[in-house]
């Protein structure tokens, strides 16, 4: 950019041997961008399962790259193994540093196909809304109590890369954008309280339990949908709270109700509801997600229905 000054450069080499170099910038003052009268706001659940839900509705899976060449990774590593030097103390032979750059090679293959992914996943996601809010997560904690398996699949999704590109797609961009990353502590039983009526769900959801029951307001849905309403909602308060010149359109689907007499009825979370007996939910009761203040905003791909029985 013009007017901008190299402060810092550094030079790196791969294992697959290519060199990269990165420079920092001092840049000078940016001009304010002005704060959209109703930035569409939209929270979003992170996890192994679904890579990210948004409480619009939309569901982006995780990169699996690394799951699916899995096998010929295994198959340069055991080819790796059986060269004269991969035992401790042995001089390395000529074979054992091509297999070893075969391996590298590959390896940064399958990195780079994750990272173009994130790129893009990231690019796209700031470009639909104007203020993104998610959870903080704490990897290395959660990697430390899980089992290998699991950890691998941490490891494929890479979330430090997919939250750096999310900020870094804000700050590149000419309008005004803003990454609302909320503390463990106000995140804390997103997926356990219905959103609705924000009663913890009893007994407690399992990993394994994919679909949360409120027992006290009759809410079904998605547990990674749910925990995303929530995420949404404590990030509006936080907004309130902290940026009151900001009004925040919440992106959020919109809760389809089939009655026992066939009617359809449609409300937003936090809305009061009926006591209701339901026959089944008919093709034409499905509708976009509603967003609240504005016109011809994003359409998601999916949305969640209540079930009362």
């Amino acid at each position: 950019p013009d007017g901008a000054v190299i402060t810092r450069a550094i030079v790196t080499r791969t294992t697959d041997g290519k060199w990269y170099a990165s420079l920092g910038l001092e840049l000078p003052s940016l001009p304010v961008r002005p704060i959209p009268e109703r930035p569409r706001t939209v929270g979003a659940d992170v996890g192994l399962t679904t890579l990210l839900a948004f409480s619009d509705g939309r569901t982006v899976e995780p990169p699996k790259f690394r799951k699916q060449g899995a096998r010929r990774m295994k198959h340069l590593q055991r080819e790796l193994s059986r060269k004269k030097g991969s035992r401790k103390g042995e001089r390395k032979s000529s074979n054992f540093r091509r297999a070893a750059q075969r391996l590298a090679v590959y390896e940064r293959k399958l990195a780079n196909r994750t990272d173009d992914d994130l790129r893009k996943l990231a690019y796209q996601t700031m470009r639909r809304y104007d203020i993104l809010v998610l959870e903080t997560l704490g990897i290395k904690d959660m990697m430390m109590k899980s089992p290998k398996r699991i950890n691998r699949s941490w490891n494929d999704v890479a979330l430090g890369k997919l939250v750096r590109y999310v900020n870094e797609n804000a700050a590149k961009s000419p309008d005004w954008k803003m990454v609302l990353q909320l503390t463990k502590e106000l995140t804390r039983g997103t997926t356990q309280t219905c959103s609705k009526c924000h009663t913890v769900a009893v007994p407690r959801l399992t990993l394994k339990d994919r679909t949360l029951s409120c027992k006290s307001c009759g809410l079904v849905m998605d547990r990674d949908l749910n925990a995303s309403h929530n995420i949404l909602e404590r990030g509006v308060n936080e907004l309130r709270q902290h940026m009151p010149e900001v009004r925040p359109a919440e992106c959020r689907t919109t809760l389809t109700t089939v009655w026992s007499d066939g009617a359809v009825s449609r409300e937003r979370v936090g809305e009061p509801v009926r006591a209701v007996g339901v026959t089944g939910l008919p093709q034409e009761a499905l509708e976009a997600p509603s967003y609240e203040g504005i016109d011809g905003g994003p359409t998601g791909s999916r949305e969640d229905t209540v079930l009362r029985r």
